[in-house]
């Protein structure tokens, strides 16, 4: 068992993870309770894009220790790359009962946005206090969909306190003035976008 974990070890560091997943599934058969084997073969599958069995393997591993807080941040983000935001956010709202984590609340703001729940969103972006400029942003774009288009400008200007203007910050101004009746700003901002997309189609 000693020479098979140090052979997984070195075909995983050597990017060989294939061989890896054999070798650790085989020892797995002896010590099923592995915990640590466990989470390296969820590991290798995340690094591989098979998020299915990442999953699985993540699922395993809180079946042994439901709160580790590395396998349900882990476990909540391959949800997410296979569109499974509800069980993603149930995974990250368990996490933030652990750590008190900035990272996490945005995630899951983040996560409301993708389930389309701008308003519960907006609670992660503006009640924790999170002041980083991605929440800012985000909470510029939660109320451009909740059609709350002067607030949507109000937070987007926030954002643009501390960094550049680029394609969405002109594209989520420009609707929202358009949606406001203020169609000379609204083509102000929208023309810097068609112009970078034909820039970047050319």
């Amino acid at each position: 068992i000693i020479y098979k974990s140090r052979l997984a070890y070195a075909f995983y560091e050597l990017g060989a993870y294939e061989e890896a997943i054999v070798l650790y599934s085989d020892i797995l058969e002896y010590h099923p309770e592995d915990v640590s084997v466990m989470k390296r073969i969820g590991e290798i599958y995340g690094k591989v894009e098979k998020y299915d069995q990442a999953i699985d393997y993540y699922n395993k591993v809180l079946e042994c220790n439901g709160e580790d807080e590395d396998t349900l941040y882990q476990l909540a983000l391959f949800y997410i790359e296979t569109g499974k935001f509800l069980q993603s956010l149930i995974a990250f709202k368990k996490v933030s009962y652990l750590t008190a984590s900035p990272v996490i609340q945005y995630q899951i703001g983040v996560t409301y946005v993708e389930l389309g729940l701008y308003n519960e969103a907006l609670e992660y972006f503006i009640n924790y206090n999170l002041k980083d400029s991605d929440s800012i942003f985000m909470a510029g774009l939660c109320y451009y969909e909740l059609g709350r288009y002067n607030k949507a400008v109000e937070w987007i200007d926030k954002y643009l306190e501390s960094n550049n203007s680029n394609t969405e910050t002109d594209y989520y101004k420009g609707l929202s003035y358009f949606h406001i009746n203020d169609f000379k700003k609204s083509a102000k901002h929208l023309k810097k976008v068609l112009k970078v997309n034909k820039k970047n189609s050319s």
